[in-house]
């Protein structure tokens, strides 16, 4: 466990950070910049915080957790991301989706800017710059869920 912790509070940052130009259909480009901050496993639970900041200089940060162990360990996969509708972007845009396990209480818990959390929710993303980066992430976080008791399939 301990290499995986380290691999994830060492590496994760930096494969979660980049940023990412979108153009409407009107033709009017943005840029956002994107990143984590920090990301920690103790006790099996997993926090990452994370920032977006816009062109005109406002940052939003924010925080997720989530208990490994009640990760459902085969929905943890990268996916591409479209951009919003109607605009394009400069480069594939790839999330790290993590849902829990069937019949877990919802448990994952987004922190706004003030540290208020959310209402719990049952799905986790992580904003990483591409696929393979995704499926590294993906792999890591498999890893520590197994480790951390949650549940497998045979299959």
């Amino acid at each position: 466990m301990e290499e995986t912790k380290t691999w994830i509070e060492n590496e994760l940052p930096a494969l979660g950070s980049d940023f990412i130009v979108s153009t409407s259909r009107q033709g009017m480009r943005s840029r956002a910049s994107y990143g984590i901050e920090r990301a920690v496993l103790v006790d099996c639970r997993l926090t990452i915080r994370s920032t977006i900041k816009d062109e005109t200089g406002r940052t939003f940060t924010g925080a997720v957790a989530a208990m490994l162990k009640d990760v459902d360990v085969a929905s943890v996969a990268p996916q591409h991301v479209p951009g919003l509708s109607g605009s394009t972007t400069d480069k594939p845009h790839t999330d790290v989706f993590i849902h829990l396990a069937t019949g877990r209480p919802k448990s994952f818990v987004e922190y706004h800017d003030d540290g208020r959390p959310s209402e719990p929710t049952d799905i986790m993303t992580i904003h990483v710059r591409d696929q393979a980066s995704g499926e590294r992430v993906a792999n890591a976080v498999r890893r520590a869920a197994i480790l951390c008791g949650a549940a497998t399939s045979p299959f």
